[in-house]
């Protein structure tokens, strides 16, 4: 094992910076994930393979837009055609997320962003949200998948008191800012109307609501 002969303290979060000709040499870029590993006394980091942007498994055939995308996604039909439509859902997701009146300063506002995204562009994530979805919002923004979870849902809690409530039972059922909504009902639903085509008549309709 090869020493460098540097020294680096850790911050008061337990985090250091990796000197610049570290990251060059490894080809280490902003944003990259970092595995933790420890054999003996020693704790390793090894740059992490990248996985796909859809089902979230290491194996990835290639890069699209900069997302990378394993065999089996990019064999499935439809896979193209969802990247294509991101670049119109991704303003269209900000701006549900906005009409339901919550400011951008909360946290799990781009946590909820993140995670309907995700669904959109894969459905299957939202079956088992806290071992696939948060992990993977988690790694992005380098947090925790509990940290994830509870923002979201704190997110959801205040909108449901102080956000647009009226539109959000337009959203989710008559009562529904009353009753509460879970993270996983939040998310595949917002995500199931954006896919579907439903944002025009949703803000359409929000904003007669707001004049009236």
């Amino acid at each position: 094992m090869q020493s460098f002969g540097i020294i680096k303290k850790t911050d008061r979060f337990g985090r250091i910076t990796l000197p610049g000709s570290l990251r060059q040499r490894f080809k280490i870029e902003h944003g990259d994930g970092l595995e933790i590993t420890i054999d003996g006394n020693s704790i390793i980091l090894s740059k992490c393979r990248p996985r796909c942007a859809f089902c979230g498994g290491p194996d990835c055939a290639t890069k699209y837009k900069d997302k990378h995308i394993c065999q089996k996604c990019l064999s499935s039909p439809g896979e193209a055609s969802t990247m294509s439509e991101l670049r119109i859902i991704y303003p269209q997701v900000t701006d549900i997320i906005n009409a339901i009146g919550i400011p951008t300063h909360f946290k799990g506002y781009f946590y909820v962003r993140e995670a309907i995204l995700l669904v959109i562009e894969n459905a299957d994530l939202v079956r088992d949200t806290t071992k696939i979805l948060y992990p993977l919002i988690a790694e992005k923004h380098g947090t925790t998948p509990g940290n994830v979870q509870g923002n979201i849902r704190h997110f959801i809690r205040v909108a449901c008191s102080r956000g647009n409530t009226p539109f959000i039972d337009r959203l989710f059922g008559p009562g529904a800012a009353e009753r509460g909504i879970t993270n996983k009902e939040f998310i595949a639903t917002l995500a199931d109307l954006l896919k579907n085509g439903y944002f025009d008549v949703l803000i359409r309709e929000n904003y007669s609501n707001s004049q009236t």
